[in-house]
């Protein structure tokens, strides 16, 4: 609630999460609840922006969007305070309206409205139609960063 009530921004990296898991249960014990508290901060009205902490992790954000999604380790089901996972709408709203919030520049980024850069990817797959363990293996089939195509397969 104080995140909310300062209107501060959370800057998270779930694609920690995977990793995080066993060294927090380890030495946090019960505490380890409150690590990564997605719901909890976005039920208080709390702003969220995502990122993929590069370069100590992966650049690649569907594997981040997978953490936050599932909140499991890599070689195992079972999820880890499954009552703290996100939505993917949250997700990806945190991954750009967060983000934009979170640089200062929600004028010119964050969504795809009039006037804006038109920052945009188009994936090989619809992520919101799939397994969500499958969404690590979409891959990005252009860019386009203001509105100029910066890449394409």
């Amino acid at each position: 609630p104080r995140f909310a009530a300062c209107e501060a921004i959370a800057s998270m990296q779930a694609i920690h999460i995977p990793e995080d898991i066993d060294a927090a249960n380890r030495y946090w014990g019960v505490r380890a609840r409150w690590a990564y508290p997605f719901r909890s901060m976005i039920q208080s009205g709390a702003t969220i922006a995502l990122g993929s902490d590069v370069p100590i992790e992966t650049c690649n954000v569907f594997e981040g969007i997978v953490a936050a999604l599932c909140r499991t380790r890599r070689t195992s089901d079972e999820v880890w305070y499954p009552e703290e996972r996100m939505t993917l709408e949250e997700i990806i709203h945190a991954y750009t309206v967060g983000a934009a919030l979170a640089s200062g520049e929600e004028r010119i980024k964050g969504t795809l409205s009039p006037g804006k850069l038109a920052d945009f990817m188009v994936l090989s797959q619809d992520i919101f139609s799939i397994q969500p363990e499958k969404i690590a293996e979409t891959k990005v089939q252009s860019m386009i960063i203001g509105g100029n195509v910066v890449y394409e397969i």
